[in-house]
């Protein structure tokens, strides 16, 4: 599925939630796709704020209070496992992404080879 139908999805999401203010991050492909559909959604339900691309990922989750993410291939589960070590409630399909420590890797690894 597009990157700006996902976005679609949640931001609908969102907006049935009752969030008033949302924040856009990432960039979007098509941009014909976005101003015509997902930018009237938002501007008739919610005041979007679109803030491209973001390295700094602890300043990124530290301005929002949930995640809504549509996409289960985009990223593979990190976003959802980005939102658990943040402590931010995660709002998508679920990848199940396994949270583990370095000696867990080490031992995973080891055990491959």
């Amino acid at each position: 599925m597009d990157e700006n139908k996902q976005t679609h999805m949640s931001v609908q999401r969102a907006i049935t939630d009752g969030y008033a203010k949302i924040k856009l991050f990432g960039e979007g492909n098509d941009r014909l796709y976005f101003d015509e559909s997902v930018r009237p959604l938002l501007d008739a339900q919610a005041e979007v704020i679109l803030e491209g691309h973001q390295d700094n990922r602890e300043a990124m989750y530290g301005q929002v209070e949930v995640v809504y993410h549509s996409s289960r291939s985009e990223t593979f589960g990190l976003v959802e496992a980005e939102c658990s070590l943040a402590g931010i409630p995660f709002n998508g399909p679920s990848n199940n992404p396994a949270i583990v420590d370095k000696k867990e890797i080490y031992r995973r690894w080891k055990k491959l080879f």
